[in-house]
């Protein structure tokens, strides 16, 4: 849902910052903004910048936009027309100057190294094409760019928005943002930091949540006496379905992994095993270390599950969920 909703403003030219948990897609929502943009009006030039605070994301995300051009490839029988490339300091020169030589349409980069593009003569070339083409400018991790360094990039922001011809739709992600009571008050925190941060305006209805459901809902919760025998007996769950039938399962993602947020679910608070088990021993009135060694093996089993589940993937093609 939280990738639609992106995508919906993205597309319509409206900036956009998505909140939700590693793993959920948030790349997508912009890269998905930004391959329709060039899909829609193919040309040269820089359309979209997306800047990384560290090098690492940088090369994980050009393994994944490789994967959107193989996959194209193989649907349409012909070369992926959106054109990218990564320009950081671990590039060798060969590389930049081809850069150089042909700007590509979504260019992957560091603040530091946006930066010098900015301010280089030989690489004017780039700087010429993002002035005169940019349309989108997406931040990963929004929430590490802040204090000194923060206010740093804000700045050279502005300086971008200030020199291009198109008007700019920024765009933010992140994993961690803002706490508070409501989806509201949340959402209204986040548009304030992103309208100082990007110096566009920013609303809550701009500011995109993950939605979370709990897949253990067609079951019933479990009662005290129901956890008290789940941690006395050896789990016995070989699928997906009979683990998320179980009592221990069912508590543990009501109770710990989520918690209720209006009528839906916020994701719960990080907690350790040792935490968990005193709390499953009070309800169960059984000794704190049976509780721990119970949730170890539920642990362990849901991962014996999803790598089962990551294999069945991996030989259908499939993306059945794990859990």
């Amino acid at each position: 849902r939280h990738q639609e909703e992106a995508l919906r403003l993205g597309t319509a030219g409206k900036g956009f910052v998505v909140t939700s948990g590693t793993g959920s897609g948030k790349s997508l929502t912009f890269l998905g903004t930004i391959f329709n943009e060039v899909l829609k009006s193919p040309g040269p030039g820089v359309v979209g910048l997306v800047v990384y605070p560290m090098n690492a994301l940088i090369n994980s995300q050009s393994g994944e936009i490789r994967k959107h051009a193989e996959r194209y490839k193989a649907a349409c029988g012909r070369d992926f027309p959106v054109t990218f490339g990564q320009f950081t300091g671990q590039e060798d020169e060969d590389k930049r100057d081809g850069m150089r030589k042909a700007p590509p349409h979504i260019l992957l980069t560091n603040y530091m190294m946006l930066e010098l593009m900015l301010t280089r003569s030989r690489d004017l070339s780039i700087r010429d094409a993002i002035f005169a083409n940019l349309k989108f400018i997406a931040f990963d991790e929004l929430h590490t760019f802040r204090g000194r360094q923060g206010a740093d990039v804000a700045m050279l922001i502005r300086r971008i928005k200030a020199e291009c011809r198109n008007d700019i739709v920024c765009i933010g992600t992140s994993a961690t943002m803002a706490g508070g009571a409501s989806a509201l008050e949340r959402k209204t925190k986040v548009a304030e930091v992103a309208t100082a941060f990007f110096g566009s305006v920013f609303t809550a209805d701009q500011v995109i949540e993950e939605s979370l459901r709990a897949i253990s809902n067609g079951y019933g919760d479990p009662s005290a006496d129901d956890l008290a025998k789940a941690v006395s007996r050896p789990l016995v769950a070989e699928t997906a379905e009979e683990l998320v039938a179980t009592a221990l399962f069912r508590w543990l993602e009501r109770n710990i992994a989520l918690k209720a947020d209006g009528s839906g679910f916020q994701r719960g608070s990080a907690r350790t095993v040792n935490e968990i088990a005193l709390e499953l021993s009070e309800i169960t009135g059984k000794d704190r270390e049976s509780c721990e060694a119970a949730l170890t093996g539920l642990f362990n089993r849901i991962g014996r599950i999803n790598e089962f589940i990551a294999a069945e993937n991996e030989k259908s093609n499939a993306r059945k969920p794990f859990i």
